[in-house]
């Protein structure tokens, strides 16, 4: 999702986006069918978590562009010649191939601690409907930060959480205070706590996609806090714009940096007959993408997936589709409870692109593949078009009567015809919710314009 603060592209891409979307497509269908099958757990296949990550062989390709054109050094066979060349130009080749050096020990490091996490396979978390809402975390950016009221899009969510409801807040130290005084204005002092991250406004610091950056897993009583290599993909992973999130370690949670960069919106985790972890098919493009502009190497898409599957400890891994629109899956799917998914049904499919209208079908027979109930949650193209989704919700369970509800954004309403009758599309979103068994609580979404929705700016965590 766009961090509008920061002002980058949701993704980093060096291909136009037709291109990106015709890889996605070849990837789903190439993919698909493997992935959707049992993932041997790592130590089952005899081979350790994260094997393949790291390049086997000490040959790699260093690639040099600017003046001289583009020229590739064999290392560390043409080390010699670099050594050679002119100053400034040797200068900058050691320091690219230092820098790749220090990535790799980076990775190198990341599944270390990602195997001594895993356990032996006892790390189980739970799909996210079966959560009580009793934590949460959300992110505050540059952007928002600098506002007057720095809470004000967060503050319809706010308002509609559970009072029992307890919010960590991370962001820059320059914005404590504001926002201590927002916490106070709304009323909720002694549930928000800031967590102030001592780096400067124009670093990295946190973005409002706080759902986008956190796997969340449990072990015995304690937690796991997995999250990615990076958040935004760049040459030089050592960055690490992901640090704050050590703000969130208690003594029962670790936070765990995984060899792996992904958007964990881009996954839903549900039980039908098996543990099935539902990722989106971009997140392998983006392994594929990040590893080779980074250490020089291409780790298989089955290593990817297990290593999903391990900190989930999900059965299985079914790839989903994505396109342009429905970048993460929880744009037009969301799972309600065992065996039952919400999707996205546009009253008007004719309007829709032909990768929307083909990913929407392609999701409903992956779906009915693992046995899942479809609820069938109204939309319209232009909502789609407009990235305003009725799936991209906070399910949960009731801390003290066990009721299943759910966070459900409102956006602006459009009639539609019903029958004989025109009738308002938030009305037939609610009532599609209650009749899944679900209590919806309105919220008004003010991440839309940004291309982000509800769920995306809720970490929950318990």
């Amino acid at each position: 999702m766009m961090d509008t603060g920061s002002q980058l592209p949701r993704r980093q891409e060096s291909a136009p986006v037709a291109r990106r979307l015709v890889a996605l497509a070849i990837a789903f269908a190439c993919l698909a069918g493997m992935a959707s099958t049992a993932l041997a757990r790592p130590g089952q296949s005899g081979l350790g978590l994260g094997e393949g990550l790291l390049p086997t062989s000490p040959q790699w390709l260093l690639e040099e562009s600017g003046g001289q054109g583009q020229r590739l050094f064999a290392i560390p066979d043409e080390l010699a010649e670099i050594e050679r060349l002119p100053a400034e130009r040797r200068k900058r080749l050691k320091a690219l191939i230092r820098e790749r050096e220090l990535d790799v020990d980076f990775v190198r490091r990341a599944i270390k601690a990602t195997r001594g996490a895993v356990r032996g396979g006892r790390l189980h978390a739970k799909p996210e409907y079966m959560a009580r809402l009793r934590e949460i975390v959300i992110g505050i950016d540059r952007e928002l930060g600098g506002s007057d009221r720095p809470l004000w899009q967060h503050e319809p969510i706010l308002r509609a959480l559970p009072a029992y409801t307890r919010i960590e807040i991370v962001a820059p130290a320059v914005y404590a205070e504001r926002l201590r005084r927002e916490v106070n204005r709304l009323g909720l002092r002694g549930r928000a706590q800031v967590r102030a991250t001592p780096v400067p406004p124009e670093s990295p610091a946190a973005t409002r996609w706080i759902r986008d950056t956190v796997l969340v897993s449990e072990h015995g009583k304690g937690q796991a806090l997995f999250r990615p290599l990076s958040y935004w993909p760049r040459r030089d992973l050592v960055a690490d714009d992901l640090r704050y999130l050590d703000s969130l370690r208690q003594p029962q949670r670790e936070i765990v940096a995984v060899p792996l960069f992904y958007r964990a919106g881009n996954f839903l985790l549900g039980v039908s007959a098996r543990r099935t972890l539902f990722v989106g098919a971009q997140e392998v493009i983006d392994n594929e993408v990040v590893y080779r502009n980074t250490l020089r190497h291409t780790p298989r898409a089955d290593t990817v997936l297990a290593v999903f599957s391990a900190l989930t400890g999900a059965d299985q891994v079914t790839l989903m589709p994505n396109t342009r629109r429905f970048y993460h899956i929880d744009m037009y799917m969301t799972l309600l409870d065992d065996g039952v998914a919400a999707v996205l049904d546009p009253l008007d499919p004719e309007a829709l692109p032909d990768e929307d209208r083909e990913a929407l079908q392609q999701a409903r027979n992956r779906l009915r593949e693992h046995d899942y109930r479809i609820v069938d949650i109204p939309t319209l193209a232009e909502r789609i078009a407009g990235f305003q989704s009725s799936t991209n919700i906070v399910p949960f369970r009731h801390r003290d009567t066990g009721e299943r509800m759910a966070l459900v954004p409102v956006y602006p309403d459009r009639q539609v015809r019903s029958g004989e009758q025109e009738v308002s599309l938030n009305a037939l979103v609610d009532e599609a919710y209650r009749r899944a068994g679900i209590t919806p609580i309105a919220v008004e979404d003010r991440f839309h314009i940004s291309e982000g929705n509800t769920r995306c700016v809720v970490l929950q965590l318990r």
